[in-house]
């Protein structure tokens, strides 16, 4: 499941992420893993540039090339379904 990825980021980290992670973004985890199949592994890259970059999720993953633009899309449309 998408906690294996917190496995990859330290243990502080782990505890302030888990702190501020609301239950939207936690959703929103499940659905890239569940739904787009992300790997843990590209889910911890773009939860640790979120870290330093302060950019949305959705627009890291497709930053660094972890989504295509029709995952892309998923997700924004996931998103506003879920707003």
């Amino acid at each position: 499941m998408w906690l294996l990825l917190y496995l990859q980021i330290s243990l502080n980290q782990q505890f302030e992420y888990m702190m501020t992670t609301g239950k939207k973004n936690i959703e929103l985890l499940d659905f890239l893993h569940n739904e787009l199949e992300l790997s843990d592994k590209d889910m911890a890259v773009a939860l640790k540039h979120q870290e330093f970059d302060n950019g949305p999720l959705p627009m890291l993953l497709w930053q660094y090339g972890l989504v295509d633009l029709q995952q892309l899309e998923q997700i924004l449309d996931w998103l506003y379904n879920e707003s």
